[in-house]
């Protein structure tokens, strides 16, 4: 059965505007995931280029048919700027900038100075084959990850309309010295390649969407277990991870230990210099910390200007070497304030993992004691509290201070820390 050309193609142009329409609505409501808007603006392009090219005979060639593909091959190239936006840092304008100019230059040569039917449909589908193959060429190795469903998919899309393209050349090819000028001519053939368009466009559409749920859903858990402010893990999924690392221990019998943090003073910094300088403060500190931590550790924000760090496979004396190396680090980090320069120090509470008897609570229970002792005697200090399994050596070394930890202690209830003498 042939179907009709012209409505395939107007059912395509509809398709693409309806399409893009909902697509730029998408990227209001999700303005942080990159790429929507670019699709839509394809979507429109390449719905208004089909509509030029269904009303081919009603309207000068220059729209029908110089304007009409040109459009189309645009909106191609926005495509793949889409997909590149969205996958990574990269747009690739210059190439695509070159190509619709080449492109748009040879088409009007074809068009105009030697109009030839067979090389500018040539002409067409081999772009649109070089950009669909480039399209599924970044959906599944660009990014430096893994492709995930949607983007299988999707790129399954693209690669059916570079087949399409690619049979269309051929079937050009064939008849090159024909006198061939009908676009809308219904045969098989011709029949087949317009209606894999027209179902492409609905795959890419539809796998495009699944990949925007997913690329929300992540920044849904992204938001979730970070920090906004300092972009490292928030209280919650510390919680949670130290919790695994707790089972794991006691599992495989490993070593554990658990730094608490709080910068000493910090409300004189917010106060003084205000909160903005308080904010670049705490990111920069962050960043300080992180350099002087291995691979495998974990720093977080617990609250306010306090953060955790989870060592796993580390006993206490190196532990606190850890600590030790964090503390100095802040402590030699200076800070500017329009043309003020201040440092600012950190206490570090520790605490090691009794396999036998500790969960999370008593873990930072015992932490947030020895941040307790460190606020009490003096500051920018770290205090390791030794539990049952760790008894050694006590007393007072390069600002690190070791004690065995008394059961009978309790912590002041509502302590403050800034206020502790």
């Amino acid at each position: 059965m042939n179907l009709d050309i012209k409505t395939i193609i107007f059912l395509t142009a509809i398709s693409t505007l309806i399409i893009g329409v909902s697509m730029f609505v998408t990227s209001v409501n999700y303005p942080q995931i990159r790429g929507i808007k670019k699709w839509a603006y394809a979507c429109g392009l390449q719905g208004a280029g089909w509509i030029l090219m269904g009303l081919r005979g009603s309207i000068p060639d220059l729209f029908s048919i110089y304007l009409g593909n040109v459009l189309i091959i645009f909106s191609a190239a926005m495509f793949f700027h889409s997909i590149a936006q969205f996958k990574t840092e990269k747009t690739y304008s210059y190439f695509l900038i070159t190509l619709i100019g080449i492109f748009s230059a040879v088409f009007g040569y074809f068009t105009f100075i030697e109009p030839h039917f067979v090389v500018r449909s040539i002409l067409t589908s081999s772009a649109a084959a070089v950009l669909a193959v480039g399209c599924a060429y970044l959906l599944i190795f660009a990014g430096g990850k893994r492709p995930i469903k949607s983007e299988w998919v999707m790129a399954i899309g693209f690669i059916t309309i570079a087949f399409a393209a690619v049979i269309r050349c051929i079937d050009l090819a064939v008849y090159f010295d024909d006198e061939i000028h009908d676009l809308f001519a219904a045969d098989i053939g011709h029949s087949a390649i317009f209606t894999l368009f027209f179902a492409s466009i609905l795959i890419l559409t539809y796998s495009f969407t699944l990949m925007i749920n997913d690329r929300f859903m992540d920044e849904i858990m992204r938001l979730a277990t970070l920090d906004p402010l300092t972009e490292i893990y928030n209280r919650g999924a510390m919680e949670t991870l130290v919790k695994k690392e707790i089972d794991r221990a006691k599992r495989y019998h490993l070593p554990m230990s658990f730094l608490l943090l709080d910068l000493d003073h910090f409300k004189r910094v917010n106060d003084t210099f205000g909160h903005q300088t308080g904010d670049v403060t705490l990111r920069k500190i962050v960043s300080a910390a992180a350099e002087a931590l291995r691979e495998h550790d974990t720093i977080a924000r617990f609250g306010g200007e306090e953060f955790t760090v989870l060592l796993p496979d580390t006993d206490i004396a190196s532990a606190e070497r850890v600590a030790e190396r964090i503390r100095k680090m802040v402590e030699s980090t200076k800070f500017k304030s329009g043309t003020s320069t201040f440092s600012v120090t950190v206490s570090i509470g520790l605490a090691t993992l009794d396999r036998e008897t500790d969960d999370f609570e008593s873990l930072v229970r015992r932490a947030d004691l020895g941040l307790y002792k460190a606020k009490q005697t003096g500051r920018n200090r770290t205090v390791a509290v030794r539990n049952r399994e760790s008894r050694g050596r006590s007393g007072e070394e390069n600002g690190s201070v070791s004690f065995l930890s008394d059961p009978t202690f309790q912590l002041p209830l509502e302590w403050d820390k800034d206020q502790a003498d």
